[in-house]
């Protein structure tokens, strides 16, 4: 499968602790799903609109989508992967505009894909006792596919029974269906 060009882009700020990353990618197509996501999305904080907007069209495996921030023009996105966990939530690989290795996020995203919930994980003993998993204190650097997938069904299993684990970032609201 090839890469899922997201919505999200803005929500991919890294700005916030706890980060997950890698040096490249690490996904395999094999787990890469497609969430049913398509249409004019805004992007809010809480309940506040944030002025992001995201359309996006599905292109075979592929969701291209155009980012407007305000009204200004659409710039190029992230290329996001997702790897279903459990429910409704997704492990998304996210890589930017230049192939470069961003971060990974939980998402939880409804059937309709009406709206998708971005999660950032917590970073900590679970994630550095397993193999190939660095921390500096806040942000986890992995080295393999099987201790990311480990970690995040981890800490989704954890969201779905105690809602703790991840921490809600960012709300994305179709507005419009293509």
């Amino acid at each position: 499968m090839k890469p899922i060009n997201a919505l999200f882009s803005a929500t991919l700020a890294l700005l916030l602790t706890g980060c997950w990353t890698s040096e490249a990618p690490l996904m395999p197509d094999e787990v890469m799903d497609t969430p049913s996501l398509s249409g004019t999305y805004s992007r809010f904080e809480g309940e506040v609109f944030t002025g992001d907007r995201y359309v996006v069209s599905l292109d075979g495996n592929e969701l291209a989508v155009e980012h407007s921030e305000f009204g200004n023009a659409a710039k190029p996105a992230y290329a996001i992967t997702f790897d279903a966990l459990v429910d409704d939530l997704y492990l998304a690989q996210v890589v930017n505009a230049n192939g470069k290795m961003e971060a990974y996020r939980m998402f939880r995203i409804n059937d309709d894909g009406n709206e998708a919930l971005e999660m950032d994980f917590d970073c900590g003993d679970p994630e550095t006792a397993l193999p190939g998993v660095e921390s500096d204190g806040t942000d986890c650097q992995f080295s393999n596919y099987d201790s990311l997938k480990k970690a995040a069904l981890a800490r989704a299993n954890e969201f779905s029974e105690q809602s703790k684990g991840a921490v809600i970032v960012s709300r994305f609201e179709r507005i419009l269906l293509d």
